[in-house]
Parts: C-alpha cells; sequence; structure tokens
C-alpha cells in the first residue's frame, strides 16, 4: 500500500498513553503468570493462537475468537484507534488475551478476553489487569464492556 493512502487510513494513538507496568500473579495451580502489554509485532502470534477457536463453539469461544481476531487485525494494521491488548505467560506460553481501546481520554472500552488455559482462572486475572491499566495507568473514569 502506497505511503500516502497508509497516511490517511493508519491511525493510532491520539491520547496520551502509559505503557502497562508488567507484574506476576500467582494463579490457582500455583503457577506464576507474567502479565505484560504486548507489542504490535507480536500481533500475528496472538491472531495464530486465537485461530483454533474461531470454530470452538463451547462457551462463546467462536463469538469471542472472532471479533478479538477482527480487534487484534485491525490493531495490527493500525486500522483502529487508541487500542491495547495485555498478554499472559506462563513459563513462557502464552495463555491469555485481553484488549481494550480508549475511546477518549475519560471513557474506554473493554473488548475482549480470551484464557487459552482454562481452570486457572486466567481470564478473570486478565479482565482486571486490563481495567486497572485503564484507570490506574491511562485515567480513565468510565468503562464500557462488551457483553
Amino acid at each position: 500500500m502506497s505511503e500516502e493512502i497508509e497516511s490517511i487510513l493508519g491511525v493510532d494513538w491520539d491520547i496520551p498513553k502509559n505503557p502497562y507496568p508488567p507484574k506476576t500473579i500467582l494463579l490457582l495451580t500455583g503457577e506464576r503468570m507474567v502479565v505484560r502489554e504486548a507489542a504490535r509485532e507480536e500481533a500475528p502470534k496472538l491472531l495464530q493462537a486465537i485461530s483454533p477457536l474461531l470454530t470452538l463453539s463451547r462457551d462463546f469461544y467462536d463469538i469471542v475468537a472472532t471479533r478479538q481476531y477482527a480487534e487484534l487485525l485491525g490493531w495490527y494494521r493500525r486500522r483502529v484507534r487508541n487500542e491495547f491488548c495485555l498478554i499472559g505467560i506462563v513459563d513462557g506460553t502464552l495463555v491469555g488475551i485481553v484488549n481494550t481501546s480508549a475511546h477518549d481520554q475519560k471513557t474506554h472500552i473493554s473488548y475482549h478476553t480470551t484464557a487459552l488455559k482454562r481452570g486457572a482462572r486466567v481470564g478473570a486475572h486478565l479482565f482486571a489487569a486490563k481495567h486497572e491499566h485503564s484507570m490506574e495507568t491511562l485515567g480513565a473514569e468510565e468503562i464500557l464492556v462488551t457483553a
């Protein structure tokens, strides 16, 4: 795609943004999950991890995975504004993905949570982490939750 067209179509952060401070969370399984912000360059690996869930009809994984796949692809291609993604990693393995978008400085839209490891409360911890990041690090006053 030409640089001229990309300069018109491409979007990114247009409000102040601070990076997510990585942390370690002890899971129910006794494992330690590192939660950190994903870099845009990691999106292809995240998309690959979500792909097997696109047809899994249990617990709405297919719906959530399809929506999150589209959101992360839009983030990767710079077609969505103010999106961030946090990931959970246990022993070098991706175990969960969450993403959110800032509508503006005060209002964030919580997109989706995908737990790739079940039974360890990965999704719950990552859900809390993304909301903490929105409010404590980025200064949001309101979070609209996608359901």
